[in-house]
């Protein structure tokens, strides 16, 4: 299953997907199938696996389906650069289906990049994500609008530039309850056959870089949504397709459950891309609708996932689409127990080592162009969040990372450890304890954390509610 030599013709191509589609059925004996069922025994207890992990932003497009000021051009363009500051290495910036301000932004973006990258680096290779439905003709309209800008900005290799730089996505509905509504519902067959011939004019337009998605997927068994991305994967290699993002959209924001949990994921993850190498990788995209949406997220990292889908502060329809800035703080928190266990002198634990028999184990490495620029992660939230309004700084807020009380102390055992900090610093720092996050917000970029982490007795006296909250303060 690689690239051919030349591409298929769309039309000659596209003969053979039923057969395609069928071939990908999840049957006992398909080699996917066993691929995806040996994904999670392998993992146990297995340090060999490891993956870098990537984050694809899209407060430009999904992010900006909630309530929020109206924003200009240059505001968007104002927070695509904030974006780029925190190292992400792909933006969605918006629908290109539809005739609207999206198209001028992505317009606008590609001159902006080619200005920018001649003096900073992170621009030469940021990548632009369009999202797209299944519709013919708007795909159509929505390439000729990157093509006349990459030809004015790129003019000596605007197809080469192009080709490179921007990433297609497209999407139809796979979820009964959504597919029924349409004027007249179809079946998951014909949802991946309408992403492929969609797909189909982007290639004939130049595009090879392609993500595909089926919206509300995880309200569908595992082996139908397997058969709907291998069947559309397969296609458009066929088509040319240099590689695939296989994106899976957590719609309704559901935490694991039978269907979908941290094993099932681990074997998606290997299913879809059993026998094509390199070439496709799996993305994330959870909403918050239960607030655990970074719960998820962290699932499908331990499972393999290549990339998390999400915007930077939480922002999107309904609760919100998970805060890519909380999942890194999960990550240092991850990182933050792991030396600690290799620092403390003690037994192993025959419970802990017990039951690390039955968790996936994986070593995964955040993309060093993020590590870089941690320092910048907070600071960027607290500007997205005054662009937008607001609706928006209610989502910040609402994060682990930019909620404003995060650090405030209680009494008892709490306010004596704050005390004790402010004492002894050295002995009894700050983040040994109840206020152990002050390190990670500190990486992120969060003012004032350091201050409280030292003992600093203004810094700490400013975040104490003990005498209000009952007991003594934190110097007495």
């Amino acid at each position: 299953m690689t690239k051919p030599a030349s591409p298929i013709p769309p039309a000659a191509a596209m003969e053979g997907f039923p057969e395609i589609w069928h071939g990908n059925e999840m049957q006992i004996d398909h080699p996917a199938l066993a691929a995806g069922i040996n994904a999670a025994d392998s993992q146990i207890l297995d340090q060999a696996e490891s993956s870098t992990l990537r984050i694809t932003d899209v407060t430009l497009r999904d992010g900006q389906q909630q309530q929020m000021d109206p924003v200009t051009k240059e505001q968007r363009i104002e927070v695509f650069d904030t974006i780029v500051s925190t190292g992400v290495d792909r933006i969605e910036i918006g629908h290109l289906g539809n005739p609207n301000s999206d198209q001028e932004l992505a317009a606008a973006l590609v001159g902006h990049i080619a200005e920018k990258e001649v003096e900073d680096k992170l621009y030469r290779d940021v990548k632009l994500q369009v999202l797209f439905g299944s519709q013919e003709k708007l795909i159509q309209e929505g390439s000729s609008v990157l093509q006349k800008a990459f030809k004015e900005h790129y003019p000596d290799n605007w197809q080469g530039e192009m080709s490179r730089r921007v990433v297609v996505h497209v999407y139809d509905r796979v979820d009964p309850a959504l597919v029924d509504t349409a004027s007249q519902p179809y079946d998951n067959e014909e949802s991946a056959r309408r992403i492929c011939v969609a797909a189909s004019h982007a290639i004939d337009a130049g595009f090879s870089q392609f993500s595909v998605s089926g919206e509300a997927t995880t309200a569908i068994d595992p082996d139908s949504s397997v058969q709907f991305y291998r069947s559309t994967t397969e296609q458009l290699m066929e088509m040319g397709a240099q590689n695939v993002n296989i994106n899976l959209p957590n719609t309704y924001g559901y935490s694991a459950n039978h269907d979908w949990n941290l094993a099932t994921l681990a074997s998606f993850n290997a299913a879809v891309k059993h026998g094509f190498g390199d070439k496709v990788t799996t993305s994330i995209h959870p909403h918050n609708d239960v607030d655990n949406a970074v719960g998820f997220t962290v699932a499908a990292i331990a499972a393999g996932f290549d990339r998390v889908e999400g915007t930077h502060i939480g922002v999107g329809e309904r609760t919100g689409n998970v805060a890519t800035v909380d999942v890194l703080a999960r990550m240092l928190e991850a990182a933050r127990h792991q030396v600690l266990s290799k620092e403390r002198e003690q037994r192993i634990s025959h419970l802990a080592h017990n039951a690390g028999k039955l968790t996936l184990q994986r070593t995964v490495n955040v993309d060093e162009r993020i590590v870089s620029r941690l320092g910048n992660w907070h600071g960027a939230g607290e500007k997205i969040a005054e662009i937008f309004g607001p609706h928006a700084m209610y989502r910040w807020r609402r994060t682990a990372v930019g909620n404003i009380y995060a650090h405030d102390n209680g009494s008892g055992p709490h306010d004596q450890a704050m005390a004790a900090s402010v004492k002894d610093p050295i002995r009894n720092p700050g983040d040994s304890h109840y206020e152990w996050a002050l390190l990670s917000h500190s990486i992120l970029g969060r003012p004032g954390t350091e201050d409280i982490a030292v003992g600093d007795l203004k810094a700490v006296d400013k975040i104490t509610v003990a005498n209000h909250a009952a007991g003594g303060n934190s110097w007495a």
